[in-house]
């Protein structure tokens, strides 16, 4: 019996086969392909972020402004993130997906929002009222200086 190889598309017999793999021995080994998987597969999950971040009211974070993309983070306001993950199966990619394809009163369920890791951290140890007090103050200092 033979199988293809969904990597070099050859077809081998099934010795040729790790156990329970569907990659042939062969291209498990080169490196090559496995740098082009990771590169396919960070610019897929950079894209999904992405369309996830705007799907949630744009890529910026909803209480400083932060834009940058590799800052950004889906946050719980209601501090249900535990549940989410459970009922959803994952984080990060998996939940990036998951806003893509749900409805909008899905998120307004579970009170998903943007946020940077800046803030993000500073929540975890203050008020959400103490947090952006602290902001707003970091961002008039930052006007007074530019």
């Amino acid at each position: 019996m033979t199988v293809k190889c969904p990597k070099c598309q050859r077809k081998l017999p099934l010795d040729c086969f790790a156990k329970n793999s569907p990659v042939c021995r062969w291209c498990k080994k080169r490196p090559e392909l496995k740098k082009v998987t990771t590169a396919q597969t960070k610019a897929y999950r950079r894209r999904d972020k992405r369309e996830a971040m705007e799907r949630l009211g744009g890529a910026v974070c909803v209480w400083c402004g932060c834009d940058e993309l590799d800052m950004l983070i889906v946050d719980h306001a209601d501090n249900n993130g535990p549940e989410h993950r459970k009922a959803i199966g994952g984080a990060g990619p998996v939940k990036n997906r998951w806003i893509l394809k749900v409805t909008d009163a899905d998120i307004e369920r579970w009170s998903l929002r943007t946020l940077c890791w800046n803030c993000k951290r500073m929540r975890i140890h203050h008020t959400d009222d103490e947090v952006q007090l602290a902001v707003q103050r970091q961002a008039d200092r930052i006007r007074r200086q530019g």
